[in-house]
Parts: C-alpha cells; sequence; structure tokens
C-alpha cells in the first residue's frame, strides 16, 4: 500500500492502474505473430514453393503413422522435387517459422522411436531435436515471445500436441516450450482427445478438443474448437460441438489471413472414417470475428477434399481427389467460382497432403 503524509493517496492507485494496463498491452503485443504463417492478405502467392507431406496410400491408425510419410519440398517454377525427411522413417506435419527460414516439423527416426519435434532449415539442413523423448509429441506451431515482468525480453516459444499412454489409456495434452525444447510445460489438462493445433495471429493457440472420459455413447460426437494463450491462461470455447456444422470433427483447419478458419466438413460420419485422418469431406468456413453465425459449405463437387490452404484473396490450395479409391493430388481453388483449377502435383504412389507455403521475408 502506498502512503503519503500517513494518508492514502488515491491518485497513486490511478498511477499504478496506468501503469499496469500499459505492461499489459505491451505483453499481448509482442506475444502476437503479427500476420501469422498465412502472411499479409494481399500478398500474391500463387508462384511460391510449396512444402508438401507424402503419405503413404496404407491406412492410418489413430492419426500416428508408423512409417513411410515424407515431407518434400516443390519448385513451381521448375518442378524440383527436394525430399528434406531422408533421415526420418516418418516426418509430417510441418509448419514454417514466421521468417520462412526454418520448418517445425514431428518425425520417427525408427518404427520403435517415439513422434518427436525437430526443426531444420528450409532447404532441410541442419536438423535438431526439439522435444525429448518421454512422450509423443505431433502439430508443432511458432508461437509468439513469452514474458515475464523480470524478464529483459520476450522468450520466442512453440507449442505442439503431446501424448502419452497411461494405464492403457492415451491422454492428450498442449505443451508450450522456448524455441529449443527447453523449459516444456504443459498448458492444458482435460481428459480430451486433441489432434491439430493452430495461431491466431494474437498469439492465441486454436485446437480441438473431444471429450473421451468419462466414455460417452455418443463417440462420435463433434469436438469443440477451443483457444488459450501460450501460457496456459484462458481456454475459453471458439466454435462449440454443434455450432452449424453436420456431425462429425471439422478437420484440417486452419487460420487464414483472410479473416476465416478454413477446415473440412466430412459428409456422412461412421467411427472408421472419423478415425481416419485421410477421410475428407468439403470446403467450409468461419469467419473469426463470428464463428457462430458465419458457417458456411464452400464446396459442392463430388468428390472429397483435404489440406485446404490460403494463398491469396479467392484462392486455396487444396487436396482433392474424386473418390476414396484415388490418392490425393494438389489443385488451385477458386473460391467465387467454386471450381477446381488446374492440378499442381500428384504422385503415383502418395497422397498429397498438409502444403505449406514458403514465403522468406526479405
Amino acid at each position: 500500500m502506498i502512503r503519503t503524509s500517513g494518508k492514502e493517496n488515491p491518485m497513486n492507485y490511478l498511477k499504478l492502474f496506468d501503469i499496469y494496463v500499459l505492461i499489459t498491452i505491451a505483453v499481448v503485443t509482442m506475444s502476437g505473430p503479427g500476420y501469422g504463417h498465412n502472411g499479409p492478405e494481399n500478398l500474391d502467392r500463387t508462384g511460391e514453393n510449396l512444402l508438401i507431406v507424402l503419405q503413404p496410400k496404407a491406412q492410418l491408425k489413430t492419426g500416428m503413422p508408423n512409417s513411410g510419410s515424407k515431407i518434400i519440398r516443390l519448385d513451381r517454377k521448375t518442378g524440383r522435387q527436394t525430399l528434406l525427411s531422408s533421415d526420418f522413417i516418418a516426418a509430417r506435419d510441418p509448419v514454417i517459422s514466421f521468417d520462412g527460414k526454418k520448418i517445425l516439423f514431428a518425425a520417427k527416426k525408427t518404427a520403435e522411436s517415439r513422434w518427436r519435434i525437430w526443426e531444420m532449415g528450409i532447404d532441410g539442413s541442419t536438423k535438431r531435436a526439439i522435444s525429448d523423448d518421454r512422450i509423443d509429441a505431433l502439430s508443432p506451431v511458432y508461437a509468439g515471445g513469452l514474458f515475464h515482468l523480470d524478464d529483459k525480453r520476450p522468450t520466442p516459444q512453440i507449442a505442439y500436441i503431446g501424448i502419452e499412454s497411461r494405464h492403457g489409456i492415451q491422454q492428450f495434452a498442449i505443451y508450450s516450450a522456448d524455441r529449443d525444447g527447453k523449459n516444456a510445460r504443459k498448458i492444458s489438462h482435460a481428459p480430451v482427445r486433441i489432434t491439430q493445433l493452430d495461431i491466431f495471429s494474437n498469439g492465441r493457440l486454436l485446437y480441438d478438443s473431444q471429450v473421451i472420459y468419462p466414455k460417452k455413447a455418443d463417440s462420435r460426437q463433434n469436438p469443440a474448437l477451443m483457444a488459450v494463450n501460450i501460457d496456459g491462461t484462458d481456454h475459453m470455447g471458439f466454435l462449440p460441438p454443434s455450432a452449424g456444422v453436420k456431425r462429425g470433427e471439422r478437420k484440417s483447419f486452419k487460420i487464414a489471413a483472410d479473416g476465416r478458419l478454413y477446415f473440412i466438413q466430412p459428409e456422412e460420419i461412421t467411427d472408421s472414417k472419423q478415425a481416419d485422418p485421410l477421410s475428407g469431406g468439403q470446403l467450409a468456413s468461419v469467419r473469426l470475428s463470428r464463428p457462430l453465425q458465419s458457417y458456411r459449405q464452400i464446396s459442392k463437387l463430388a468428390g472429397q477434399f483435404h489440406s485446404p490452404l490460403f494463398i491469396n484473396p479467392g484462392k486455396l490450395i487444396v487436396s482433392y481427389r474424386k473418390n476414396s479409391d484415388e490418392l490425393y493430388g494438389l489443385y488451385n481453388y477458386d473460391l467465387k467460382s467454386g471450381k477446381i483449377g488446374p492440378e499442381i502435383y500428384r504422385s503415383a504412389q502418395y497422397h498429397c497432403i498438409d502444403t505449406q507455403l514458403i514465403h522468406v521475408q526479405q
């Protein structure tokens, strides 16, 4: 308590309040990652290089393939392909740093090893392990800076999904850590299944949350979409399970620079399809500012979509196949006309999913 001449001075409390507000605003501003991974909305990115996950046609198990998935870099001008994950038996979930010079991804060295978070240069060089091997770690993102009042400067963060098994039950949680993997801490604790993670431009994390304990009679209940700060505070609902969508999870969601969240809405849900990460559906979206009132289905084409990626206003890159027996290829999609554009890339042996744009800031 601050006193002046033995009496409380109310003006001192107002001054302290002003200082607190300024500090709070500074922390929020420094935590935000600017435009996020998509970059400015008005940037034409149709000719930029791509990162692509090549996934074998074999059925996946609960979203954690045992072997065979690869990360490649595609030069869209020359068509040249570069394998970036040759050191691993499996690699997935690539995400590019805000300056476009690093890649976070999940990978396994051997069939028996755990999934761990790794980082490498944009050309595949200087790979280093980020997470330890005590749990499986998937779906990493580059986050903003974590700042405490006694810190000289914000500490850049990453976040990822950690999975561990206790008493035969898988337990899912979100972890936040320094960029080098140190000071890892669990920031979610609810008994829910978490399979996807993305980041808003203000630095908050978006994730899916499906109750798994106690087990409900309807195992196909829609997961809710939730948001949380990188320090684990303010877990809040973003999109509840029944908000304007058909039965089933919102798959492959992606926050875009046009102010919308794009995702895949399965048309017909069964337990086996929901467990299969390669099952697709139609393109859908909600506005980030009004998610409860803005749901709309975008595509109405026969076939299945997967992994939507915003590239510039009115344009997406999508994984698409005409039926469940085909492999996913990469296509342009026009949001205004609703038409699927020319094929960008297709593999004769692998599904092409989870595409990322490579944009190096100058």
